[in-house]
Formats: structure tokens, C-alpha cells, sequence
């Protein structure tokens, strides 16, 4: 039928603005503070009792004290000379009605001093920020008016912007799911299941594995293993308590061989959203939770490998362990009212 013909026009269609959807998706972000707050006026209602414009106001200082105005304009140049390098057709008017007259360097020049005015100009206060939120006087003013033009401007793109992906999304899904069910009767074979859409279980056992010749993966890690690697420095500085405890085998109930296990592998499958999942033993006592992957098994979206892939989770007894004595909230555990020890433990020898 036409299948591939329709997924590659649809394909085409959101790929003809998908450049310049990324970057009025992007902007404004967390590295331009001031353009965020005043785009975040534009697009909410702009008057605000008294009372709320003062907390308003707070808001907008708390968010702001920390921000580093050279780093904002530099951001917002990048941002504009993004703009200027769109192909026609796709061109951003916010970014055109105030530059698309100039050219090379002229413009360069002009976006540079826009982008000043902005990060490091006298106008854009908390104060002026917040009074966007009041009654607007019809004076001009080019440092405050420009700059709101351009946000109303980029406020409609990126509606425009949603309800093309909107669109393309109710399109392509569609379009993707005959694929799978033709592929799927083709090959007589049933769709694997993902865990982000579907009620997804998966089993298998703890399990280390040899990641390369004579190199061999154990299923455990511990504290012990832990502070072998500590550094110091980041990523590998671990906490002065967790080194104490250790050192005095302060385990509570959940040491085992003279550490406390930290994570654990198991030739489950973790691909396509298992992340946050509880992992239960045979008895149905969750063990851990499930987080991540191993390198091995980056590639399990095209085929899993049992003798290398590995689901990677943190051990329940090292959540408890840093709940109650390392983060001294042991009341949180009475809370739960655990009981007993599980009846199938795997313990680190």
C-alpha cells in the first residue's frame, strides 16, 4: 500500500521546520534569567492585584540574584545569530521584523547590542519586570517595547510550534503502528512491549557476566567497592559519613560479608522504560529498584544479548542503610513497619 510513502511525507513535513522549532523551543531557557522572566509576563496574564505583584516581584529577585549578565548576552546572541541562519521559509519574524534589514556584520552588531540591552542594560530591573504584571502605560519606550515584541512574537511561534508537533505526533503514531502490526504479521512474530505504555514484566536472574576476555563482572557492588574507587574529586568523592560507617561496621540490619550491597545486575531486560520499576525476588519481596543499563546493553533496543546485557539496580538494603544510618531518618523505616529479612537473600561474599 502507500504506508511508507505517507510516513515519509509526514517525516517531511515536521522535518521542513524542525530546525527552527528546536530553537524556539529553546529560547528563552534557564541560561537567559532576565529574557525568561520577561517572556513568562507576555505569555501569563498581565494584571495581578497589588499584593500578588509584590510576590510577584519577590519571585522574580529570587530568581535572578544569580545570574551572570555576560553569560545571558553571549546566550542571547547565539540565540538571534541562530535565527539569522535559518533557511527561507522557515525564518522567525520576531527575530526579522527587528534585523532582517541588516546584513553580515551590521546585523551582527545589531543583535549584539540587542542582546546587551537585555542581559546587561539599566532597564530590565525586578522592578520594571514585575510592573509588566500592572497597568502598561502607552508611552513608548524602545527598551522595554522592542523587547516585548519580540517575545509576543516568539510567544506565537511556539504555539504555532505545538500544534505542528501536535499534529505530526496524532500523524506518525498512527502511521508507526500499522507499520509495527504489518511487520509484526509479516515476520509472525509478536511486538515487544514497552514498559513506558504497557504493563510490562520481566524476569530473569542475578547474574554477573564477562565483559570482555578474562574480564569478568561481578553481580554486586558494595560500600567496600564503593570507597575503593574514592577519589575525592567527583564523580568518585564519597561522603565522609558513608566512609565512617564503613570503617565501623555500622551496618545496622542490612550489612552482609562486612559491607552493605550497594547495586546489583540481572539479565532482565531494562529497554524502553523500566527505569524507577521495582525488582521482587521469588517470594515477591522487592529487592531493589531499577535504574540504568550497562554499557553492554545500550544496544537492546535492536537485540537483546543474554550472556552480556544487564539490567543495573540499587539494592533495597542500601536505600534502607542510607535511610536510617546514614541519613539518621530511621522513624521513616518504623513508619513502613518492616519485618524480618527477606526469605531469599543474596548476599555479597
Amino acid at each position: 500500500g502507500t504506508l511508507l510513502k505517507q510516513i515519509a511525507e509526514a517525516s517531511a513535513e515536521s522535518n521542513a521546520s524542525a530546525f527552527r522549532d528546536v530553537i524556539i523551543r529553546r529560547i528563552p531557557d534557564s541560561t537567559t534569567p532576565v529574557f525568561r522572566q520577561i517572556f513568562e509576563a507576555v505569555i501569563r496574564p498581565q494584571m495581578l492585584p497589588d499584593a500578588e505583584r509584590e510576590k510577584k516581584l519577590a519571585e522574580i529577585r529570587d530568581a535572578l540574584k544569580s545570574r551572570e549578565p555576560v553569560y545571558e548576552r553571549e546566550m542571547l546572541k547565539f540565540f538571534f545569530s541562530a535565527f539569522a541562519e535559518l533557511p527561507e521559509g522557515q525564518q522567525f519574524s520576531g527575530a526579522e521584523d527587528r534585523f532582517g534589514s541588516l546584513k553580515g556584520q551590521a546585523r551582527r552588531d545589531a543583535e549584539a547590542k540587542f542582546a546587551a540591552g537585555i542581559a546587561e542594560g539599566d532597564y530590565w530591573t525586578p522592578e520594571n519586570i514585575a510592573a509588566l504584571y500592572g497597568p502598561r502605560t502607552m508611552e513608548y519606550r524602545p527598551e522595554r517595547d522592542d523587547v516585548l515584541a519580540l517575545a509576543s512574537a516568539l510567544r506565537d511561534a511556539r504555539n504555532e510550534a505545538s500544534a505542528r508537533a501536535a499534529a505530526f505526533a496524532a500523524r506518525i503514531d498512527r502511521l508507526r503502528l500499522l507499520y509495527q502490526q504489518g511487520m509484526a504479521e509479516m515476520k509472525g512474530t509478536t511486538p515487544y512491549p514497552d514498559a513506558n505504555l504497557t504493563l510490562r514484566f520481566t524476569y530473569g536472574n542475578v547474574k554477573g557476566y564477562n565483559s570482555r576476555e578474562a574480564e569478568f563482572r561481578s553481580p554486586f557492588t558494595t560500600i567496600r567497592g564503593m570507597l575503593e574507587k574514592d577519589t575525592g574529586v567527583m564523580p568518585f568523592d564519597a561522603p565522609q559519613r558513608i566512609k565512617d560507617l564503613q570503617a565501623a561496621g555500622d551496618f545496622g540490619r542490612f550489612g552482609s560479608g562486612g559491607s552493605v550491597v550497594v547495586n546489583f545486575i540481572s539479565t532482565t531486560d531494562i529497554i524502553g522504560g523500566n527505569s524507577g520499576s521495582p525488582i521482587f525476588n521469588g517470594a515477591g519481596e522487592q529487592v531493589g529498584i531499577v535504574f540504568d543499563s550497562n554499557f553492554e546493553g545500550l544496544g537492546n533496543d535492536f537485540y537483546y544479548d543474554p550472556e552480556k546485557n544487564r539490567t543495573i539496580s540499587v539494592d533495597i538494603r542500601f536505600v534502607l542503610f542510607v535511610t536510617e544510618k546514614f541519613g539518621r531518618a530511621g522513624w521513616i523505616l518504623d513508619e513502613m513497619k518492616l519485618t524480618g529479612q527477606p526469605k531469599t537473600r543474596a548476599a555479597a561474599k
